[in-house]
């Protein structure tokens, strides 16, 4: 029975065990209208927050100038010409990922998934693409404190990835403190492989590896498990795949636990240019300083900094 002496009546709470984000708190709404009775944020960015707390994604339409994607896509294109040392990629070559320097040619390899690490941490026109005005107004918004770059994904082609959260792969030292954006620098074609997800994802149930850990840890076999339950939701809540189709300058941003992956590319003479990049708030770090080291954090500019995974080691 309520005792209205003793028992509280609202208690903010996280959807997971793992903590979060104030975007992930039960009262995520009640916390929007305050910022904007407040004057914190105003009306248009108040329905981007409430479409993200409720969808677990938003898209900035037209969020990057051409012109830094132009740039961009130049100091790439010289990049595939002549490799500098600081270029590693990840690709599937010998029966297996791994990840190595980059060599010229990689990105006419399309069967290899090629894609281009961290390009922000020697590339000034990638950090123009990834740390775009509107793009890190949004994310400080939702962090509330500055930003940490953390890790980048150039592609070259779709990448063909399975359906999953990125809380399974991209560890944080605060799991759920984890946001990410996909910036389209060209038109994506239908059946290039394009962007997909599961809308309202960062909502399903939440799996535990070995029963309790929010990431697959080495010698864990419940990947397998982790996928089936994963679209076993998504077909009880009638949710369906989502294709993304962007347009160049447009960015997606999507939460801890949304759940996404890549299209099964339909034309392989069709490309997929864009950049994935994932960011936690700056008191917070990715787990990589553990295992192999990290980059130092450089500021880029007010409120925003950059790290890496240290390659010499890998």
């Amino acid at each position: 029975m309520f005792d209205p002496y003793r028992d509280p009546v609202q208690v903010p709470q996280f959807r997971s065990r793992f903590g979060g984000l104030w975007t992930d708190l039960n009262n995520a709404i009640e916390l929007i209208e305050g910022k904007l009775e407040l004057g914190r944020i105003n009306e248009e960015e108040a329905q981007l927050l409430r479409f993200f707390v409720e969808n677990g994604y938003v898209v900035l339409r037209g969020s990057v100038n051409e012109e830094a994607i132009d740039e961009f896509n130049e100091d790439i294109e010289r990049m595939a010409k002549d490799p500098p040392l600081e270029a590693w990629v990840t690709c599937f070559e010998d029966g297996r990922w791994g990840a190595r320097q980059m060599k010229p040619g990689d990105t006419n390899e399309a069967d290899k998934g090629v894609k281009l690490l961290d390009v922000y941490t020697y590339t000034q026109s990638a950090r123009r693409v990834i740390f775009a005005p509107s793009t890190m107004r949004f994310i400080k918004l939702v962090f509330e404190r500055p930003v940490l770059a953390h890790q980048s994904l150039f592609f070259f082609k779709g990448s063909q990835q399975p359906i999953h959260q990125d809380t399974v792969f991209v560890r944080v030292s605060s799991p759920m403190e984890l946001v990410a954006s996909w910036t389209a620098l060209e038109d994506i074609q239908p059946g290039s492989g394009e962007l997909v997800y599961y809308p309202g994802s960062h909502l399903f149930p939440e799996f535990l590896f070995g029963g309790k850990h929010k990431w697959i840890f080495p010698g864990c076999n419940d990947l397998d498990s982790y996928y089936a339950q994963l679209h076993a939701t998504a077909q009880a809540r009638n949710i369906s795949r989502t294709k993304f189709l962007g347009k160049k300058g447009d960015v997606f941003i999507w939460s801890a636990d949304l759940a996404h992956g890549g299209c099964e590319i339909e034309d392989p003479a069709k490309t997929r240019r864009s950049i994935a990049a994932h960011y936690c708030p700056i008191n917070t770090y990715p787990m990589y300083r553990h295992y192999v080291g990290a980059s130092d954090v450089v500021k880029a500019e007010e409120g925003v900094y950059y790290t890496s995974e240290k390659k010499t080691r890998w």
